[in-house]
Order: C-alpha cells, then sequence, then structure tokens
C-alpha cells in the first residue's frame, strides 16, 4: 500500500495547491481600468470580465412592452388569416418576448423540426421560423384536403410539403411585415429551409436577438411556433416606436398593407366571370304570365350599373357594352379595396 495514503500530513496528498497559489497569484494581478473622462482606475483582474457585445440587449423595458404590445397585435391578425387560408378553427397564445441569443433560441428547438431561414430586406439579417414536425404535418394533411389529424413522425419532410408549407410561412412573414408597413416598406422572401437547428448555416448565431413564441392549437395538435428575430434586423424599426400610437384604432395602418406577393404556381388557375345589371321591374302578376319567347324591355341605362363576378363574388362595378360588335364589360371600381 501506498504509504501516503495513510498519512495525510504528507505534501504527495494533495500536490495541487502549489500549482493552485501561483494560478491565483497570475490571476490576481491589479489591471489599469480607464473609465469615462480619461480616469484611471487599478481594479483586480478577477473583478473583470469579458464585454459580449454581441449577446448584449439595446432593448429597454418600455421598448419591450411596445413591443409586446406590436405582436400581440400581429398575432391577432395571423390567426385570422391562417384560419382563413387552412379553412379550420385556429387558436394562437402568444407567450411574452424573450431577449436572447439567436443560438440559444435554436438550442431550444427539437433536432428533429421544419426551420425556414428569412430575409426581411431591406433590414438587415436573417430571422428564423420554426414550425415543429407534427404541426408541420398537420397542416401539410390539411393543405391536401385532411381533417389536420396528428400524423405519424417522420424524420423529414419531403420537397413538396417543404413547397406547401412555404405559403404558411409566407402568411406568417407577410403579416408581421405588415405591423411595421407604415413606418417602412418590408419586403419577406424565405431564403432556405433546414430541419436540424445544428446545420442551420446563419450569421452571428451569438448575436442578440427577440424570440416570439406562439403556442398553436390545430384539431389534436399543439405546438409551439418559434419566431427569432436579431437585434440588428429590429434596429431601425426600434429606433422609430416612438412614432407608433399604439392607442389610435383608426385603421390608419391597414390602408398601407401591402399586398402578398404572387406565386407563379396559380398563373395557369382558370376562374369563372359573370356580369350582370338590374332590370325592369314587373309585379307578381306580369311575372306568373311570363311565357318563353317572350321579350322583356331593357333600357339601356341599365348597363351603365353592371357588376363583374369573379368565381362567384362581386369583384368590380363597370358597364356594359360593344367593342368591335363584341360585348365587352368596361371596369370603373374596383369593389376589393
Amino acid at each position: 500500500m501506498d504509504e501516503t495514503s495513510d498519512n495525510p500530513g504528507t505534501e504527495n496528498l494533495n500536490p495541487e495547491p502549489k500549482s493552485t497559489s501561483h494560478d491565483q497569484g497570475a490571476s490576481q494581478q491589479d489591471v489599469t481600468v480607464i473609465r469615462q473622462g480619461g480616469a484611471r482606475h487599478t481594479r483586480n483582474s478577477n473583478s473583470i470580465s469579458a464585454f459580449d457585445f454581441d449577446g448584449t440587449s439595446a432593448l429597454t423595458p418600455l421598448e419591450m412592452r411596445k413591443l409586446n404590445q406590436i405582436h400581440e397585435d400581429f398575432v391577432n391578425s395571423l390567426i385570422a388569416r391562417l384560419s382563413l387560408f387552412l379553412r379550420i378553427e385556429i387558436d394562437m397564445q402568444m407567450e411574452p418576448l424573450e431577449s436572447t441569443k439567436m443560438r440559444n433560441g435554436l438550442n431550444k428547438m427539437d433536432e428533429t423540426t421544419h426551420l425556414s431561414l428569412v430575409r426581411m430586406a431591406p433590414l438587415r439579417g436573417h430571422s428564423i421560423v420554426e414550425l415543429p414536425l407534427p404541426l408541420s404535418l398537420s397542416i401539410v394533411d390539411r393543405l391536401m384536403g385532411g381533417p389536420a389529424e396528428l400524423q405519424s413522425s417522420k424524420e423529414k419532410l419531403n420537397d413538396v410539403e417543404v413547397t406547401l408549407l412555404d405559403d404558411v410561412v409566407n402568411i406568417i412573414i407577410l403579416e408581421w411585415a405588415n405591423i411595421w408597413a407604415h413606418l417602412t416598406p418590408i419586403q419577406p422572401s424565405i431564403v432556405s429551409h433546414e430541419s436540424n437547428p445544428k446545420y442551420l448555416s446563419s450569421s452571428s448565431l451569438n448575436s442578440a436577438a427577440l424570440q416570439l413564441t406562439i403556442q398553436t392549437t390545430m384539431g389534436d395538435c399543439k405546438e409551439p411556433i418559434r419566431i427569432i428575430i436579431p437585434h440588428l434586423t429590429l434596429e431601425p424599426l426600434v429606433g422609430a416606436l416612438s412614432k407608433m400610437d399604439f392607442g389610435d384604432d383608426d385603421g390608419k395602418s391597414n390602408s398601407q398593407i401591402q399586398a402578398p406577393d404572387w406565386c407563379d404556381r396559380f398563373d395557369s388557375v382558370q376562374v369563372d366571370l359573370s356580369t350582370s345589371c338590374r332590370g325592369p321591374k314587373i309585379s307578381l302578376k306580369e311575372m306568373s304570365n311570363l311565357r318563353p319567347g317572350q321579350f322583356l324591355p331593357i333600357n339601356s341605362s341599365f348597363f351603365e350599373t353592371a357588376v363583374l363576378k369573379v368565381a362567384g363574388k362581386q369583384a368590380f362595378k363597370g358597364s356594359i357594352g360593344k367593342i368591335n360588335k363584341k360585348w365587352a364589360f368596361k371596369i370603373t371600381q374596383n369593389l376589393e379595396k
């Protein structure tokens, strides 16, 4: 048996204190610190830590409060848009915004998920939108005509499923852009996709960011939608927050909401057009005497107040007439606006 194990007084029992003492002497060296105004002070090196410029939050409590109000409106608008698009009831509950780092937000995600890297032009930086795999599969099932049932788990979405989900992601990022439309026009676009957050290629993963978590319930599926927005993207928007009137509900900002980008896949879709105009008034007795082959007089002024329907929905006002001996409809007013 080693003698040192029975003798607690030997120096070999704990040979590390000597090196530790040396390390402490080196780590406790005094350092000259230059403060505001050029004043010099001496501080112990142990009391000084490296400053993380990327990880600092430049958002004040008041700015965070305003951002929470803005994103609550965003979530309410998103509920309506997605429910209408998917033709199913969707419930969304927003959690308080969290100031974090891009990498920390990614670490909270599952290793198998659906991530979209998003560009908010002309703002700098790239944002991240996560649709967890169970929610993604439920959305795909609904878009394919299903009841949005929970699907069996799979490791990765195929190209068709990713393309279908792009329509949903585009709605999300367009709604986010619309809440800032009265400050600056934003053109969002999807840059790339990833299924594992560890392999997401994005610059400044250590930079500060704002994480928005939306607990989403659709059918039997309940999963969080996460949106991570770097502070680099938010800087010009936060700088203009003081110009926003959060108590104003006159709908001024709605008039400046930008239209969604047109999807080329719809170019070949055929829709039915029909037109109608006001006709003459007749009594019920005259109507009961109508027979095939009879003529009813039509005043030409009726043609000036015609309506054009697109897929059965009134879309335009105008007049009916002839051009080169062919009937035509002249549009005078857009009923969609």
